[in-house]
């Protein structure tokens, strides 16, 4: 056989096992936090992604990327020179051009100010796109920035309240401006789905893609969820994405990242990939999984070995840790009649408990069920005294044995996966006295209110 034949044999079988893993219609978009931002400046090594020598940095991430967005701000903040070097290194690794835009013009005198709005829209969208054109871009997607949202939900300073009508119309303005210069654009939106009034959300959202495709006479392509990760995400998803289903198939897209705004970069992914295994675990096909940061943290793009870096993020969600079982509530039961405290994750374990006569107090914050779930876990063993009708939970091996050899403990059984590394997660505190047994807790004050006596410091940390 030929060995050009045979060769290109191979690359189409690797092509397939890659299509049949990461799910054949996925589109992964990646758009890391602009470090040109004055409020929240992004991590300083952005440009080392568009440098040929750092390739090896992030040699799995970067095949898997098929789109990168740039936002409006760095576009018009960074020099032609700047613009040039990103476009040719794209072009170089068959990347797409993406462009975050603010497709709404002030409304009669409305929203100048306001995220999503521009003062001159269609002459500062004409000029943008004209300058990307002229260094030699192509725009291959633009995502609208919230229109919806800002133009008709927000309320507070500029707030427009605009019709859904009106907006269709409005963001027409800007968008044909683009079409002119890049005819083949394709064109989507991104919304807070999660923030969204969840009794309208169905026929509002409907009317807006109804409203689009009657003044642009093309329906919306795809649409972006940017969630707050919140409780509400998860019914809100099911709804957005039955909805598209049944208008032209529009993709859907979900932005992964954190809901933390502060801690360290390492907190960050990991609570980012705790995102990540919780929508996988719900089980919704999604088409484009998105890569969008817009905080300080992480504080590194690269390399996407380093597991506090931004990159390593899009490899975390094609790997298996992504779809092991995700955080869990770990909760704590009472029980007054032998004032006693038991904790777990286990629903079955936790309606037996309730059925015995154990209150149910809460959550005491998020473990996760099994070493998968992410790096640096380590066992939570389970402990308990018959004579003393105490639960007992520790991550010191040499304790957990010591309570079993010599204080009347039974054998340790493993609770859940937590961290043990100082700094990492939130705090469970532990406390022991022989009316209450051991008693842990994850709430500062709680743990402060209790005897000094009683207090017996950190357990461990929970994700």
């Amino acid at each position: 056989m030929n060995r050009n034949l045979i060769s290109a044999t191979l690359l189409a079988f690797i092509f397939s096992l890659t299509a049949l893993f990461s799910g054949a219609t996925n589109l992964v978009w990646l758009c890391p936090s602009d470090p040109t931002n004055t409020d929240r400046p992004g991590a300083a090594d952005y440009m080392q992604l568009f440098t040929p020598a750092n390739d090896s940095l992030w040699v799995n991430a970067r095949i898997r990327v098929n789109v990168f967005k740039l936002y409006p701000g760095f576009i018009n903040r960074s020099s032609d020179d700047t613009l040039q070097k990103i476009f040719n290194y794209l072009k170089s690794k068959n990347i797409a051009l993406a462009v975050e835009w603010p497709a709404l013009s002030v409304l009669n005198g409305k929203g100048g100010g306001l995220e999503g709005f521009l003062d001159n829209g269609p002459t500062v969208t004409d000029a943008t796109f004209r300058r990307i054109k002229n260094l030699g871009g192509t725009v291959a997607y633009v995502t609208m920035d919230e229109p919806l949202y800002f133009g008709h939900y927000y309320t507070g300073d500029h707030q427009v309240n605009a019709s859904i009508v009106d907006l269709a119309n409005n963001v027409a303005l800007n968008l044909q401006k683009i079409i002119s210069i890049f005819p083949n654009v394709v064109i989507g939106d991104v919304e807070p789905v999660d923030i969204l009034p969840k009794d309208t959300l169905n026929s509002k959202m409907q009317q807006w893609l109804t409203a689009y495709q009657n003044s642009m006479h093309r329906p919306i392509a795809f649409l972006h969820v940017d969630f707050q990760w919140s409780d509400q995400w998860r019914e809100d998803v099911v709804t957005i994405s039955n909805l598209l289903a049944l208008n032209n198939s529009i993709d859907l897209g979900v932005i992964f990242n954190s809901a933390l705004s502060v801690g360290t970069s390492r907190e960050w992914i990991e609570n980012a990939e705790g995102n990540i295994q919780r929508f996988k675990f719900l089980g919704v096909n999604i088409s484009h999984p998105v890569f969008q940061n817009w905080n300080s943290l992480p504080a590194l793009n690269l390399p996407e070995s380093q597991t506090s870096s931004y990159i390593s993020l899009v490899n975390y969600y094609f790997s298996e840790a992504s779809v092991q079982p995700p955080l869990t509530p770990f909760r704590r039961l009472y029980n007054p009649i032998f004032n006693r405290h038991v904790y777990s994750s286990n629903s079955a374990e936790i309606t037996t408990f309730r059925s015995q006569g154990w209150k149910d107090e809460g959550s005491v914050g998020w473990i996760y069920p099994t070493a998968l779930g992410t790096t640096n876990l380590v066992p939570l063993y389970r402990l308990y005294s018959p004579s003393q009708n105490d639960y007992f939970y520790t991550t010191n091996v040499q304790e957990s044995s010591a309570a079993d050899l010599n204080g009347g403990y039974n054998s340790p059984l493993i609770a859940c996966y937590v961290y043990a590394s100082t700094g990492k997660g939130t705090p469970l505190y532990r406390a022991y006295n022989k009316q209450i047994g051991h008693f842990y807790t994850s709430n500062l004050n709680e743990y402060n209110g209790l005897p000094e006596t009683w207090k017996e410091g950190i357990s461990c940390y929970l994700p």
